[in-house]
């Protein structure tokens, strides 16, 4: 599970890796109890904004915006398939910053004499 801690310490949102390489969704977990709280069933990379409510996490190349307490994910930003990796947020929460996966290659030609 990859997690991203509440501000105060008391919560960690994650993500479920299933043994299929798949993704069970993100969650909320309170330190001290048993109890996860599924707030979606899909979506990586959870990260608390600093209102201590809500997260912001991706899936599938979108950017999703979730309360913390339950309700509807919305989406955000979306790119290109398959090109959104990890998120990540600025310190003040004024900025997002999110890696990009991008296949490069050449082609060459050769003529065999």
């Amino acid at each position: 599970m990859l997690i991203d801690w509440f501000p105060d310490g008391r919560r960690l949102a994650g993500q479920e890796h299933l043994t299929d390489r798949s993704h069970a969704g993100i969650a909320i977990h309170e330190v001290g109890s048993q109890q996860i709280r599924w707030l979606t069933d899909f979506g990586e990379w959870p990260v608390w904004l600093q209102d201590s409510r809500r997260l912001l996490f991706s899936h599938r190349s979108k950017l999703f915006l979730i309360d913390g307490a339950g309700g509807t994910a919305k989406e955000i930003l979306a790119l290109p398939q398959n090109s959104l990796g990890s998120v990540g947020l600025s310190a003040d929460n004024r900025t997002i910053y999110f890696t990009l996966r991008a296949a490069e290659s050449d082609v060459w030609l050769m003529t065999m004499k």
